[in-house]
C-alpha cells in the first residue's frame, strides 16, 4: 500500500496504522488529535494555563480584585482610605471625609462658637447687654432713683426721689433742721417772745373789768339812797 516492494504497508502508515492516513500524534500524544486535550487556555499543549477568577488566561486573579484582594468583590477604598468603607470614619460633621469640620460649642457644624455666645463672648452664657450698656448687668448702673435707666433722677436732701428738697425743710429753710415756728410766729422760738404781752393784755382786761364793776356798785348804791 505504500508502494514498497515486499513491504508490509507500515512505511507509509499513519499513527493509526493505516497506510497513507497521514495521521500523526498531536502535542498531547493523541493520534490525529488537535492538541486540545492537553492544551491550556492559551491553546498550547501542556502549557498548564487556565483562566483565573477574572477570566484572564494565566492570570492571578488580581486584575478584577477589589481592595480586599477578592476577585470581583467590587470593593474600593473610601475617602478615608478604608477598604469598602462609606467614608464616615474620617468624615467631619458635614459628612465630607477629611473635611476636619466639627460641631462648635453652639452645636453648629464648622462654627466658631459665636452664634450662641453671650455679650461676654462665652457660648451659651446667656449674658446680654443691659439698658446701661453693661454686659450681664441689671440696668442699675445708670438707673436714677426711680429705677429707670438713664432717667437722671436723684434723691433730694430730704431723701425724696426727684424732689426739690422742700418736703423736710424747717422754718429756717434748712432741710431736716427740725425747726418750726412757735406760737409767737418765731422760727425755732420757745414761745416766750409773746408771753409777756399776753399777760399784760390779760391784766389790763382784769383792771377794766374791775373798774366797771366798781362803777356799777356805786351807781346801785346811789339809786338805793334816792329811793329811800
Amino acid at each position: 500500500a505504500c508502494g514498497v516492494c515486499g513491504g508490509d504497508g507500515t512505511s507509509c502508515a499513519g499513527c493509526d496504522g493505516v497506510p497513507n492516513s497521514g495521521k500523526t500524534p498531536d502535542g498531547c500524544g493523541v493520534c490525529g488529535g488537535d492538541d486540545s486535550t492537553c492544551a491550556g487556555c492559551d491553546g498550547l499543549a501542556w502549557s498548564g494555563k487556565v483562566d483565573d477568577a477574572c477570566g484572564v488566561c494565566g492570570g492571578d486573579g488580581t486584575s478584577c480584585a477589589g481592595c480586599d484582594g477578592v476577585p470581583n468583590s467590587g470593593k474600593t477604598p473610601d475617602g478615608c482610605g478604608v477598604c469598602g468603607g462609606e467614608g464616615s470614619t474620617c468624615a467631619g460633621c458635614d459628612g465630607v471625609p477629611k473635611s476636619g469640620k466639627s460641631d462648635d460649642a453652639c452645636g453648629v457644624c464648622g462654627g466658631n462658637g459665636t452664634s450662641c455666645a453671650g455679650c461676654d463672648g462665652v457660648p451659651k452664657s446667656g449674658k446680654s447687654v443691659d439698658a446701661c450698656g453693661v454686659c450681664g448687668g441689671n440696668g442699675s448702673s445708670c438707673a436714677g432713683c426711680d429705677g429707670v435707666a438713664w432717667s437722671s433722677k436723684t434723691s433730694d436732701s430730704c431723701g425724696v426721689c426727684a424732689g426739690d428738697g422742700s418736703s423736710c425743710v424747717g422754718c429756717d429753710g434748712v432741710a431736716k433742721s427740725g425747726k418750726a415756728f412757735d406760737e409767737c410766729g418765731v422760727c425755732s422760738g420757745d414761745g416766750s417772745t409773746c408771753a409777756n404781752a399776753t399777760q399784760r393784755v390779760v391784766e389790763a382786761e382784769v383792771v377794766v373789768m374791775g373798774l366797771a364793776r366798781a362803777d356799777f356798785d356805786a351807781q346801785a348804791q346811789a339809786s338805793f339812797k334816792e329811793a329811800v
